[in-house]
C-alpha cells in the first residue's frame, strides 16, 4: 500500500498586485504649530535593491514573487501627497510655486506572506528650499501586518498602505520635519541675493 506524502498545489508562479491605496487604518491626526508652507513633493526616487518585485510568498518553496502594475514610487508620491494635504498642508504642482521641496528616496517598498502578511515601508527624505538648499533630512519607516487569505492582492494591498500611511504619520509628527516646512525656513535658507536687493 502506498501513501501519498501530499498532493500539489495550483498556486499560481506569481501575482501581480494592483497598487491602489486600500489603507485599513486611519492616519493619525497632527497639529501643526505653525501653519506650513506651499510644499511640492517632488517624483520619488527608487532605491530599492531588487526593483522588479514588491514582495514574496513564502510558503512553498520556491517562494511565490509579488509584483505591482505599477510604479512602487508613483504610488508612494500620491500617498504622500494626499496624507500631507489631510493634515493640512497646501501641495504645489510645481518646485516653482513652493515654499518647500519634499525629496524621498524609497529604500524599502515590501510585503512577505509566510503565511500571516508583513509589510515594511522605509523612505529617506529630504525638505529643501525652493532654490535647493537642504533644511532637513531624515527617514521615514512604517510597519503593517494582517492575516487574510493566501495570495490575496487585497491583503497585499491592505499591509502595504498601511505600512505607507504608518511612515507618513510618523514622519509628519516630528517637530524638525514641521518647522522644516514654515515659510520662513526656506527665506532663511535663500541666497543673499534674494533675500535683499542691491541699493541703486
Amino acid at each position: 500500500m502506498t501513501i501519498a506524502s501530499g498532493c500539489p498545489t495550483n498556486k499560481p508562479s506569481s501575482l501581480t498586485v494592483p497598487l491602489q491605496l486600500r489603507a485599513t487604518q486611519a492616519p493619525t491626526a497632527v497639529s501643526f504649530s505653525q501653519t506650513p508652507g506651499r510644499v511640492y513633493v517632488a517624483p520619488v526616487q527608487d532605491g530599492r535593491t531588487d526593483k522588479d518585485r514588491i514582495g514574496e510568498n513564502q510558503e512553498n518553496t520556491p517562494p511565490t514573487p509579488i509584483y505591482g502594475d505599477s510604479s512602487p514610487t508613483e504610488f508612494v508620491r500620491a500617498a504622500v501627497a494626499e496624507q500631507l494635504k489631510n493634515n493640512g498642508v497646501t501641495v504645489v504642482a510645481s518646485a516653482d510655486g513652493a515654499d518647500a521641496v519634499l525629496a524621498m528616496t524609497l529604500n524599502r517598498f515590501w510585503a512577505q506572506e509566510s503565511p500571516n502578511y508583513d509589510a515594511q515601508v522605509v523612505l529617506a527624505v529630504e525638505v529643501r528650499s525652493r532654490s535647493g538648499a537642504a533644511l532637513w533630512s531624515g527617514t521615514a519607516s512604517g510597519h503593517d501586518g494582517t492575516f487574510g487569505r493566501s495570495l490575496s492582492a487585497e491583503n497585499y494591498q491592505q499591509v502595504l498602505s498601511n505600512a505607507v500611511v504608518n511612515a507618513v504619520s510618523g514622519l509628519v509628527a516630528k517637530p524638525q520635519f514641521q518647522e522644516a516646512l514654515r515659510p520662513h525656513a526656506a527665506a532663511a535658507h535663500a541666497p543673499a541675493h534674494a533675500k535683499k536687493a542691491k541699493k541703486p
